[in-house]
């Protein structure tokens, strides 16, 4: 205790093979970090852009610590980003450098304050017929007032890079073990999870990139591992989504 906290690397170069052979070499720092007489080039922790790779990563690991039943909605993600302050700047992360700022609606155009149309109690504003919605621009006069309330100025992760394809996945396979007989397993090794999961509890396809593409990423990551728990209970897996497979 008397020597304070001690901080270690969490990466050190001979760990890079394990991301390498996961296919996740693109979330290593370049060889160019890495420094024979002072180790670790302390710029090399500066933020990056993310990309869609970045995002599709985010979205499996996300997919895999959810509960196998749940859902992944784009109000969870953003409070997951919120609460683990994704997008801000903290003593020991950076934050991604391309983010969004929050959006204001104004809906009385350029008067100081909403007029009122009628006495009612409370009086009925007098809303424009369409509202305008801008970007919070904290630099603005006037912003200032809200400096008590920092929701207002929230940033927020940018995901348009996210460029998630649920074709590319249609044609995996995996291996089941089901029952044929009494007493008498086999396994089937051409199943395609992907047809389950695109037929039952997400139908539709994927929005091409947003926020709404990662949600579907994550949903379909989180669906298919539900697939792989449950095939062998088809009510826990087929009757949860449509009745009529039921069997």
């Amino acid at each position: 205790p008397a020597d304070g906290i001690q901080f270690h690397p969490a990466l050190r170069k001979k760990d890079w093979p394990k991301f390498k052979k996961a296919g996740l070499g693109h979330l290593l720092p370049g060889n160019s970090c890495w420094d024979p007489q002072t180790g670790f080039k302390s710029w090399c922790d500066d933020a990056q852009p993310l990309d869609h790779r970045d995002f599709v990563s985010a979205a499996v690991f996300l997919g895999a610590a959810a509960n196998k039943t749940g859902k992944i909605t784009v109000d969870l993600v953003q409070y997951l980003n919120r609460f683990l302050k994704i997008a801000l700047q903290t003593k020991n992360t950076g934050a991604a450098p391309e983010l969004l700022s929050a959006l204001y609606e104004d809906c009385w155009g350029d008067a100081d304050d909403p007029s009122y149309d009628g006495e009612g109690d409370p009086p009925v504003l007098a809303y424009l017929e369409k509202c305008e919605v801008f970007d919070v621009d904290s630099t603005i006069p006037g912003w200032d007032v809200y400096d008590e309330n920092t929701n207002v100025k929230e940033m927020f992760v940018n995901f348009d890079q996210s460029r998630y394809n649920r074709g590319v996945n249609a044609k995996v396979e995996t291996g089941l073990i089901l029952e044929s007989s009494v007493n008498r397993w086999e396994r089937v090794s051409d199943a395609l999870p992907m047809e389950w999961v695109a037929s039952h509890p997400n139908p539709g396809k994927p929005p091409n990139k947003d926020i709404q593409n990662f949600v579907s990423a994550a949903s379909d990551a989180l669906r298919a591992i539900e697939y792989i728990h449950n095939y062998a209970i088809p009510d826990d897996l087929y009757c949860k989504y449509r009745e009529t497979d039921c069997f």
